[in-house]
């Protein structure tokens, strides 16, 4: 599919821009998905298709809400960022403490 047959096919769910701005977000392939009511594995042909990458951005959104908290941390202290993120994952609190000399 090229950029102007999805453009034309989702225009009513954002289109290309959409897309664009979930992949820039490194939204899940499974919000992708929802969006545009489609499987993960279509959204996965869609950024080999589209942007000549696979999209498994795991990695990048682990490091992003590393970042996010750490900063929280630095601003807020850990008592309110815990209060700030309910339900934050522990794994993401240690490694932002950790990395908070870095």
């Amino acid at each position: 599919m090229t950029i102007e047959e999805f453009d034309k096919r989702y225009k009513r769910k954002g289109g290309i821009k959409q897309l664009s701005l979930m992949r820039e977000r490194l939204d899940s392939l499974d919000k992708i998905s929802k969006r545009f009511g489609v499987c993960k594995e279509r959204v996965r042909q869609w950024m080999v298709e589209m942007f000549d990458e696979t999209y498994d951005k795991r990695r990048e959104r682990r490091l992003r809400k590393v970042e996010i908290v750490k900063d929280s941390i630095k601003k807020h202290g850990i008592e309110k960022t815990k209060a700030l993120f309910p339900g934050l994952n522990r794994r993401y609190l240690k490694e932002a403490i950790k990395n908070l000399n870095k």
